[in-house]
């Protein structure tokens, strides 16, 4: 894939001296020819021919660099440790004129944990938390970056810590409930599920879903009875809990 590499480098060159399109009638003319364009990297990506996808991604982002999915779309293409040193390059760039984009600034530390700069990649991290500690958009833009990035406790240690600083222990309980289900700690997992359950009845059949799924695994049905025994004895109707049990045990 070298010739991403070259493209990339003219591209970074580019960016750090912009070229003006013109005028806003001719954007008009580029937005439907940038389509287009977005259609065929799409398309090339399905057939398996990524460099001429990326190609295409990273001209669509040089003539937006304010669209940041496309970045993402280049950035799915490119994944791993090998193309980690340019995907930096590219965030850096890209980070000088849009700095509050929390999601390219999570990303950033993603490359860094992969290419084992973990401690400047905890301090990505920690830094973006501490510019908005009540921003629940904050904590899961990083804590999907940690997961990409392989760094699971930690992701279970930021969530836990917003929960803190947020003063609400119901906070981010979907998003540790998938976390510990995917390390197999089926009791974290069913009590944090029904405690979202607890909160948002709606989600009965997809909360009911992923206990059920658990149940293949030995023991998890104890580890899952047991939850249900014990958000059950808290004060409260708890509906949607009865209904998510007796699906369980009609499965």
């Amino acid at each position: 894939m070298t010739r991403i590499f070259l493209f990339t480098m003219l591209w970074l060159l580019a960016l750090t001296n912009p070229v003006s399109l013109g005028a806003q009638s001719q954007s008009r003319s580029f937005l439907s020819s940038d389509r287009k364009l977005e259609q065929r990297a799409a398309a090339l990506a399905r057939l398996g021919k990524i460099e001429e996808a990326v190609n295409l991604y990273l001209e669509l982002l040089y003539k937006n660099p304010a669209n940041s999915n496309l970045y993402f779309r280049v950035s799915n293409l490119m994944p791993g440790k090998e193309f980690a040193p340019t995907l930096l390059q590219i965030l850096d760039d890209l980070l000088k004129t849009q700095s509050g984009n929390t999601r390219l600034a999570a990303d950033r530390g993603r490359i860094l944990y992969l290419l084992e700069r973990k401690l400047e990649a905890q301090r990505d991290w920690e830094t973006l938390i501490q510019r908005k500690p009540a921003d629940r958009f904050v904590y899961t833009s990083v804590t999907n970056a940690m997961l990409q990035a392989g760094a699971t406790d930690e992701a279970i240690q930021v969530l836990t810590a917003g929960r803190a600083r947020l003063n609400d222990q119901g906070a981010f309980a979907f998003e540790l409930a998938r976390i510990h289900a995917a390390k197999h700690n089926y009791q974290m997992a069913s009590r944090e599920y029904l405690a979202h359950l607890d909160q948002n009845p709606g989600m009965l059949d997809h909360i009911s879903n992923q206990l059920i799924k658990m149940l293949g695994n030995d023991g998890a049905f104890e580890l899952i009875n047991t939850s249900f025994d014990e958000i059950l004895l808290k004060p409260g109707p708890h509906q949607p809990i009865l209904l998510a049990r007796a699906k369980l045990l009609l499965h």
